[in-house]
């Protein structure tokens, strides 16, 4: 079930809060209070525990990279995922921002830590030594069969991945 997004606060509060440099993705705060711990230039936030920057906004956390798509556009994405296109979680700079849905970004992941075979969505058989291609579809896994050696089972599951996720194509 998919967490509830909390709406964000105000255009004008926020830029009341932080200002954002799109250059180097680094949303600092205004305040001149002694109690803030980052000053202007300064990045401010922590790491959550999915690896992206969290910021207080005024009493609530929300993640730094929403807060400045509001900042930046002036709309909340609500619903909408706001995605690292380089898949670097505390990468903010606005080039590397991007909307997509929930199923887009699964499209934009790595492979997987305990990947054997070093190619996302090809993994090598142990009783055959084949190597079995498959890739996510819409939520759903679709098998695109077995090749004898990997450069081949690299090239299909390249060509799939960029037939089926477009723009959100990662090769892991």
């Amino acid at each position: 079930m998919p967490t509830k997004i909390e709406p964000l606060p105000p255009r004008d509060l926020l830029l009341t809060l932080f200002k954002y440099d799109p250059d180097t993705g680094i949303l600092s705060r205004i305040s001149k209070r002694k109690d803030h711990r980052c000053g202007e230039g300064i990045q401010c936030g922590s790491l959550n525990s999915r690896g992206h920057i969290q910021v207080r906004a005024p009493l609530k956390l929300y993640q730094a990279h929403r807060i400045i798509w509001m900042l930046v556009t002036g709309e909340d994405p609500g619903a909408l995922q706001v995605e690292h296109e380089n898949t670097v979680k505390t990468d903010n700079r606005w080039g590397n921002l991007r909307l997509s849905s929930q199923l887009e970004n699964t499209y934009n992941n790595n492979k997987y830590k305990n990947n054997t075979s070093g190619v996302k969505g090809v993994h090598k058989r142990k009783d055959n030594g084949m190597y079995m291609i498959q890739i996510k579809v819409s939520g759903k896994t679709v098998r695109l069969g077995h090749a004898t050696t990997l450069c081949v089972a690299k090239q299909i599951i390249k060509e799939a991945r960029q037939k089926f996720h477009g723009e959100f194509t990662n090769h892991g």
